[in-house]
C-alpha cells in the first residue's frame, strides 16, 4: 500500500479500482464484503457537497424569518436551524465514510496478502 488509494501488486503500480477488481476474483466473501462496504462509503463520501447549498439555505430562511416585518417566522427559523444543522452534518459524515473507505480497503489486501 502506497497511500490510501495507491498499491503495488505484482511490481505493478495499481489504482483503487484495479486491485479492488484483483481483490475480487480472489471470491473470498469476507474480502468481497470489505471491498463492497469500501465501493458503498466511496459513493457517500461525497454528501460533504451537501453542506454547501444547505448552508446557503439555513442563511436563507434566517434572512425569511425577520424580514415580513412583524418579528420572527418561527416556521423559517425553524428550516433555518434545520438546514444549519443538515450543513455541518454532512461534512461530518463524509469525513467519516472517507475513512471507512480506506479501512476497507486496507484490510481486504490484508487479508488478501495472508490468504494468497
Amino acid at each position: 500500500i502506497f497511500g490510501p488509494n495507491n498499491f503495488r501488486y505484482k511490481n505493478k503500480h495499481l489504482r483503487e479500482k484495479e486491485i479492488q477488481a484483483v481483490l475480487l476474483k480472489s471470491n473470498n466473501k469476507k474480502i468481497m464484503s470489505f471491498v463492497g462496504s469500501a465501493k458503498d462509503s466511496k459513493k457517500l463520501q461525497y454528501v460533504g457537497f451537501a453542506g454547501i447549498p444547505l448552508g446557503i439555505g439555513a442563511g436563507a430562511f434566517l434572512v425569511a424569518s425577520t424580514s415580513n416585518g412583524y418579528g420572527i417566522d418561527e416556521t423559517y427559523l425553524v428550516g433555518s436551524v434545520v438546514c444549519a444543522l443538515a450543513a455541518i452534518a454532512c461534512p461530518v459524515v463524509a469525513i467519516t465514510m472517507k475513512s471507512k473507505r480506506n479501512k476497507c480497503n486496507k484490510e481486504a489486501v490484508r487479508l488478501y496478502n495472508e490468504k494468497y
